[in-house]
Parts: structure tokens; C-alpha cells; sequence
């Protein structure tokens, strides 16, 4: 089973100017470029961050086979 989830990455020089600039503290600028968080200052924060250098990636998470089930343990 594969989940896709969206992150947007920005330095933390940039994080905390937007924390400054819309008064809300660093966590709330993290949860929201994880996308934890879908309220209207959270979608503010995203598209300040993207439209001031951020770069949003789409994250996938899938389920692989271990590899090393064929070796032999000593």
C-alpha cells in the first residue's frame, strides 16, 4: 500500500520571518508545511512560503520486502 503526502521545504531563515511577519509561533509555520494543518492562516503560510523560494514535494511512503531475509545470521 503506497501514501502520498505533500511537504513543503524552506530555510529557517525563511520559516522564521513568516512566523514574525504573521504572528503565529515556528511549530504552527512546520504543521502547516507538513500539511498537518488546513486553516486559512495555515494555506497563507504555504503560499507565502512558496512564493519566497519554498519547494513543496510530494512524499511517498510504500511498503517494501526486507531484502536481507535470505541471509544467514551467524
Amino acid at each position: 500500500m503506497e501514501e502520498k503526502r505533500n511537504e513543503i521545504e524552506i530555510t529557517l531563515e525563511l520559516q522564521r520571518e513568516i512566523a514574525k511577519k504573521l504572528d503565529v509561533t515556528e511549530r504552527t509555520v512546520q504543521s502547516a508545511l507538513r500539511f498537518d494543518t488546513n486553516s486559512p492562516s495555515a494555506k497563507l503560510i504555504r503560499a507565502y512560503a512558496l512564493n519566497h523560494g519554498g519547494d513543496m514535494y510530494e512524499i511517498t511512503k510504500r511498503k517494501v520486502e526486507n531484502p536481507y531475509k535470505e541471509v544467514t545470521i551467524i
